[in-house]
């Protein structure tokens, strides 16, 4: 009887292995970083050959089934047996149809006592996720049965066979199979910083000819969270090509360039060059946030909210004060873009694929703009529920507590009434901050100058109470519009330092796209939505929720 090294095994190997020894499953979903390597025994194996030596080797008869390339065999002895067991005197031409080949493989473990494994590779082109089972082919209906009929069959859960389905996302497997309760779902995730160190290290060994050029394998294993060891695999690679070394400086422009590859676009990997004392004005929120940031550096994880929500109209700088408070953690920011695409079902597996990179990323704060467009709870028209099982799943992701003070999820919207409440139910979104026009001259100072600073404007002025005197109710968005046009001006007066003139003459002439009923209703919103009276203005604190209630109503006729 083989046996195998159990220490030696990854985790997610072993909760399987553990699964089928115990009779509890026989029927695997094995999803997620499916196409990586492994490093077992001092090899960089594939995940088919690792299966075959590490838990499969125990098995007398091993099986591998995938569309384009048929049955196949590790060896004679295994051939053998399956034939025998299937029925067939004679090798001949095998079946390569799927509905065929599982017809073939069930007579094999029908046979009895075959101590088998059989592994079916991209089981979701076989076998793939749809709307109804009435838009499948006929083909793939039968398979989809087959497969789910198998899962409920006794004679073929006690029989000592163990089945493995591969897909990479979970989400495009029939739901009949994957949500069996007979089926048992594992995943395999991305390496951690310890399992990437070790695989540095055997690159390393195995590629001298592509040293580090500097830092340390540890801060290389840091750097590169979030990928692949095929990834890293590539880089050594391509050192070694170019006869070059592997940079540390080199990492980040290529980690950017990868992580959003694999995720189809719909990511952006943000490098923060800022913190919070980029933002003007703004003094509770920032305190609010900072206080995060001190629980997340020192490990407070209990204290740290599940999600934030910035809340407030458009042009308040939602979105440079989400990155300046990624940049204040230190931690990596990924901004998700439009999750939906033109073909009904495509979105659910990328959702899946950015999902599983966030949970590599870790330490993470993951930023959704315009939330109230992006996920509307369900309530989406056209995509054949598409948007809402999206939502469900982000939900899901939302609440699951491990993610505390590693995941911060933060979204952003004008409209959180647009939104389904349980989104920013609390242990979902924790914090709500509300974001306001600036209200008062020094407010509006404050950004003027944080603005000109932040776009390398250079300015004369020392007062600058003549512009806020024309830019009352102006969003920051339009400040920082005045001082691009102001820059302008001064270029076309030829100087380089923007003059008291300059500005006085950009305030004038610049017009704002403003509709002040929809402003006004929007920051009522805010107000509403808050979720601490320290974070209000003066003038909203002491309003009770049934006051806010009734100006909203009133503003929505208006707005």
């Amino acid at each position: 009887m083989k046996t195998v090294d159990r220490e030696a095994l990854p985790a997610w190997v072993r909760e399987m292995a553990d699964a089928y020894l115990s009779g509890a499953a026989s029927l695997f979903l094995l999803h997620s970083n499916v196409f990586d390597l492994v490093l077992y025994k001092g090899e960089a194996l594939t995940l088919r050959e690792f299966l075959r030596r590490a838990l499969l080797g125990i098995k007398e008869t091993v099986v591998f089934y995938n569309i384009s390339e048929g049955l196949t065999f590790p060896d004679a002895a295994s051939e053998r047996r399956f034939l025998a067991g299937a029925g067939r005197a004679r090798k001949g031409a095998l079946p390569r149809a799927p509905e065929d080949v599982l017809l073939l493989l069930e007579r094999f473990i029908r046979a009895g006592n075959q101590n088998a494994a059989i592994l079916i590779d991209y089981a979701d082109r076989i076998a793939p996720a749809s709307l109804s089972p009435a838009f499948l082919s006929a083909s793939d209906r039968v398979n989809a049965t087959t497969l789910q009929r198998w899962a409920l069959d006794p004679q073929i859960l006690q029989s000592d066979t163990i089945i493995l389905l591969i897909a990479q996302p979970l989400s495009d497997i029939a739901d009949g199979i994957r949500r069996s309760p007979q089926v048992r779902a594992v995943r395999a995730p991305f390496p951690d910083q310890g399992e990437r160190l070790a695989f540095i290290e055997h690159l390393l060994k195995a590629l001298p000819e592509a040293p580090l050029a500097d830092g340390t394998p540890e801060q290389l294993a840091e750097a590169t969270a979030g990928l692949m060891r095929l990834h890293l695999l590539h880089l050594f690679r391509e050192a070694k090509g170019d006869g070059k070394p592997v940079r540390l400086a080199d990492i980040a422009e290529r980690k950017k360039a990868i992580i959003e590859g694999e995720c189809g676009g719909l990511v952006e990997l943000v490098s923060p060059a800022y913190g919070l004392d980029a933002v003007a004005g703004m003094e509770e929120a920032k305190r609010a946030l900072r206080q995060v940031v001190q629980n997340v550096r020192e490990g407070a994880r209990a204290r740290v909210p599940m999600g934030i929500a910035f809340i407030g109209p458009m042009g308040t700088a939602k979105t440079f004060t989400a990155t300046a408070f990624a940049g204040e953690c230190g931690m990596a920011c990924v901004k998700f873009r439009n999750l939906y695409e033109r073909w009904v079902g495509a979105s659910e597996g990328n959702l899946e694929k950015v999902l599983d990179v966030v949970e590599a990323l870790g330490p993470v704060v993951l930023v959704m703009d315009e939330i109230d467009r992006s996920m509307t709870g369900g309530r989406s028209e056209g995509d054949s529920g598409t948007s809402s099982r999206i939502y469900a799943r982000l939900k899901e992701f939302m609440s699951d507590t491990s993610h505390r003070g590693r995941i911060i999820l933060l979204v952003m919207s004008n409209r959180p009434d647009r939104v389904d409440p349980d989104l920013f139910r609390a242990g979902r979104i924790d914090l709500k901050v509300p974001f306001f026009l600036p209200e008062t001259p020094e407010e509006q100072e404050a950004i003027l100058r944080k603005m000109a600073e932040k776009n390398g404007v250079a300015l004369q002025a020392a007062n600058l109470s003549p512009v806020t005197e024309r830019t009352k109710g102006a969003s920051g968005a339009d400040l920082e519009a005045i001082i691009l046009l102001a820059a302008q001006i001064a270029d076309e007066q030829g100087h380089s330092t923007v003059t008291d003139e300059d500005l006085r003459a950009a305030a004038l002439d610049y017009v704002p796209m403003r509709d002040e009923g929809t402003i006004a209703y929007m920051t009522l919103l805010a107000v509403y939505y808050c979720s601490s009276r320290r974070l209000l203005p003066e003038r909203f604190r002491e309003m009770s929720n049934e006051e806010i209630g009734r100006r909203l109503r009133e503003t929505a006729v208006r707005a």
